[in-house]
C-alpha cells in the first residue's frame, strides 16, 4: 500500500515538473487519456500560436500517428488559423491540409459534422483560391462520408464517385484503394441504376500501381463490382470471401474491414442470402464497437435488422432497432444536421447573393465597355486617319530628303570633277618650274584659309580619305601641314571637328553608291560601310542618319523607288 502510495506521489511530482518545463506537452495530451480534462484551447493556443507552420505541421503528424487525434485537432486548428495571403505557398498548403484533417477528424472521431462542415468549407475556399485539386478532392470525399453517416445517400453517391473519379484523373494512387471502399461501400447503399457499366469499367481499366496501398483488395473489388453489375451478387460475394486479409493499410485498417464486411453483406442480401449476410454483420458489429465506429455501427444494425425481419426473427430485429435508434440519437440527432443544413443555406444565399452583386457589376461593366469601345474606336479611326496623313508626309518627306541628298551628292561629283581637271591644268602649265614665294605675308586667318583649301583640294579629289585608318595625321602628311594646323583649320573655317567633316565626305560617296540600284544588287550596307571607311554599321547608321536625315535603308528605298520610276518614264516615252 505504502509503495503504491509512494509510486503515486513520484508520478504526481513528475507530472508538475514536466508541467513546469514544458506547459505544451501537459495540455497537448490531457484530453486524450481517458481520465483527463479536455485541452485547454485558449491555453494551448496562447502557448503555440507563435511557432511556425511548418513546426506545428510536425506535432500534429506526430501526435495523429500515436494516434492521439485530439491532440492532432488542436494542432490543426492553429495551422488553419494561421492562414494568410502573405504566407508562402508551401505554408498556405499546410493550412489548407491542417483545415481538411481537421474536419476529418471531427467527422471520423468525433462524429460532429456540424463542427466538421466549416473546416472542410473553409479547405475548400483556400484550395480554389491556390489551385490545390488535391485537397479539393480530400474536401469532397470527407462531405461524401458526411451524408453517408446521416443517410443521405442521394448526396453521398454522386461526392464519392465524383472523388474516386478524381482521384484517377489526379493520379493519386496512395487514395485510390480507400476512395473506391468508400464508392463501392455508398453504391451498396444506393439505388440499383447509380452503379454503372460505364464507371465499373472505367476503374477496371485503371492502371493502379502494384506499389499502391490496397492493390490486391482493390482487383478483388473491382472483378466483384463488375460481377455485380453483370447480375451476379452472389458470385460477387464469393469474390470477396477472404479478401478482408488483403486489406494492407495500417491507418484505419478496421474501418476498412468494416466496410469490406458491410459491401459483402449488402451483396449476399442482393442475392436473397440473409442468414449469411446476418453472419456477416455480426463479424463488423464488435469491430465496430471495440474501435468505436458507431456511425458504420449505426450502418451494421440498420442491415442487420432488414435482415432478421427477412428471416422472421422479429424480436432479434427489434432490439437491434432500439440500439441503432440509441445511436443515431447520440450521434446523428435532427439538431446538428439541421445546423449543417442552415450552414449549407446560408452558404447558398451568400453565393445567391455574390451571383446578384457580380450579375450586375457585370451588366456595370458591360455598358462600361460598351462606352468605351465606342470611345476606343472613335479614337482609332482618328488615330488611323492621322497615321496614314503622317505616313504620306513622312514618305514624301522622305522624298524630298533623298532628292537634296542627291543633289547634293551630284554637286559633289561635279566639284570633284571640276578640282581634278584644273589640277591637271595647273600641272601642266607649272611644270618645271618653282612658284615664287609670296613676298607679304597673310594674316592668320589667311593662314588657316591656304590650309582649309589644301584640305578642301584634297579630300575632294583623293580616295584615301576612304581608308579605315585615315586620320588627321594622314591628311596633315599629305597636304604638307601639321596635325595641329589643320584640325585648327577645319574647326574654325567650318564649325567641325576632324571626324564630323570628313563623315558628311564619305556619306555622300555612301549617297553615290546606294543611288547606283544595280550596284547594290551585289552590295550590303555593310559593305557600303566599309567601302566609305567604316568598320561597324552602327556607327555608319547613326552617321548617315546625323548627315541625310535618312537611315541607310530608307535612303535605300527611296532610291528604288526613285530608279522604278524613271524606268516607267522611259518606257512611257519609248
Amino acid at each position: 500500500m505504502r509503495k503504491e502510495l509512494f509510486g503515486r506521489i513520484l508520478t504526481l511530482l513528475a507530472l508538475t515538473a514536466t508541467w513546469a518545463l514544458s506547459p505544451v506537452s501537459i495540455c497537448l495530451y490531457a484530453s486524450d487519456s481517458p481520465h483527463s480534462e479536455k485541452i485547454n484551447y485558449s491555453r494551448f493556443i496562447r502557448l503555440n500560436g507563435a511557432r511556425s507552420v511548418t513546426e506545428l505541421m510536425d506535432e500534429a503528424s506526430g501526435c495523429r500517428a500515436r494516434e492521439r487525434y485530439d491532440s492532432a485537432a488542436a494542432y490543426y486548428s492553429v495551422i488553419a488559423n494561421l492562414y494568410s495571403e502573405s504566407l508562402s505557398p508551401a505554408e498556405i498548403r499546410k493550412c489548407a491540409i491542417a483545415s481538411v484533417n481537421l474536419g476529418y477528424i471531427l467527422l471520423g472521431w468525433e462524429m460532429n459534422a456540424a463542427e466538421a462542415y466549416p473546416w472542410l468549407m473553409r479547405a475548400d475556399l483556400i484550395a480554389e483560391r491556390h489551385d490545390m485539386p488535391d485537397i479539393r478532392t480530400s474536401v469532397i470525399s470527407n462531405l461524401g462520408r458526411m451524408y453517408f453517416d446521416y443517410n443521405n445517400i442521394h448526396k453521398a453517391f454522386p461526392l464519392l464517385k465524383t472523388t474516386l473519379l478524381k482521384v484517377m484523373q489526379q493520379k493519386t494512387d496512395r487514395y485510390f484503394g480507400m476512395s473506391l471502399m468508400d464508392f463501392a461501400t455508398v453504391a451498396m447503399f444506393s439505388p440499383e441504376d447509380s452503379l454503372t457499366r460505364q464507371t465499373v469499367a472505367s476503374i477496371s481499366s485503371y492502371p493502379l500501381s502494384r506499389n499502391a496501398p490496397l492493390y490486391e483488395y482493390s482487383r478483388k473489388l473491382t472483378r466483384a463490382l463488375d460481377t455485380y453489375i453483370c447480375g451476379e451478387p452472389l458470385q460477387a460475394a464469393h469474390i470477396l470471401e477472404g479478401a478482408d486479409s488483403l486489406i494492407d493499410v495500417s491507418s484505419e485498417h478496421d474501418r476498412y474491414v468494416i466496410l469490406h464486411l458491410l459491401v459483402k453483406s449488402r451483396m449476399l442480401m442482393k442475392a436473397g442470402n440473409f442468414g449469411k449476410a446476418a453472419d456477416t454483420l455480426r463479424k463488423a458489429i464488435p469491430i465496430c464497437e471495440k474501435e468505436k465506429y458507431y456511425n458504420l455501427l449505426e450502418k451494421c444494425y440498420s442491415i442487420l435488422i432488414e435482415c432478421l425481419q427477412s428471416l422472421g426473427e422479429t424480436a432479434e430485429a427489434g432490439r437491434f432497432r432500439y440500439r441503432a435508434l440509441e445511436i443515431r440519437d447520440s450521434l446523428f440527432n435532427s439538431m446538428r444536421f439541421d445546423r449543417v443544413k442552415d450552414m449549407e443555406k446560408s452558404m447558398a444565399l451568400e453565393d445567391l447573393k455574390s451571383d446578384v452583386v457580380t450579375a450586375d457589376l457585370r451588366s456595370q461593366r458591360q455598358r462600361h465597355m460598351s462606352i468605351v469601345l465606342g470611345c476606343a474606336t472613335l479614337i482609332l479611326s482618328a488615330l488611323l486617319i492621322w497615321i496614314a496623313v503622317s505616313r504620306r508626309k513622312l514618305k514624301d518627306s522622305y522624298t524630298e530628303l533623298f532628292k537634296r541628298n542627291m543633289e547634293l551628292s551630284e554637286s559633289h561629283t561635279r566639284l570633284q570633277d571640276l578640282k581634278v581637271a584644273a589640277s591637271a591644268t595647273e600641272e601642266t602649265a607649272t611644270e618645271g618650274t618653282t612658284p615664287a614665294p609670296d613676298p607679304t605675308p597673310a594674316p592668320d586667318d589667311g593662314k588657316d584659309r591656304e590650309v582649309m583649301n589644301r584640305v578642301t583640294g584634297f579630300m575632294e579629289t583623293s580616295a584615301v580619305i576612304y581608308s579605315p585608318d585615315f586620320s588627321v595625321e594622314t591628311l596633315a602628311e599629305s597636304i604638307g601641314s601639321r596635325p595641329k594646323a589643320v584640325s585648327h583649320a577645319i574647326n574654325l573655317l567650318t564649325g567641325k571637328n576632324f571626324n564630323t567633316y570628313i563623315g558628311e565626305f564619305r556619306v555622300r560617296e555612301a549617297c553615290r553608291l546606294m543611288s547606283d540600284t544595280e550596284k547594290m544588287k551585289t552590295m550590303t550596307i555593310e559593305s557600303v560601310s566599309e567601302a566609305v571607311g567604316y568598320k561597324s554599321r552602327t556607327y555608319f547608321s547613326r552617321l548617315f542618319k546625323n548627315v541625310t536625315g535618312l537611315t541607310p535603308t530608307q535612303f535605300m528605298k527611296e532610291a528604288m523607288t526613285n530608279s522604278r520610276k524613271s524606268n516607267e518614264r522611259n518606257e512611257e516615252s519609248v
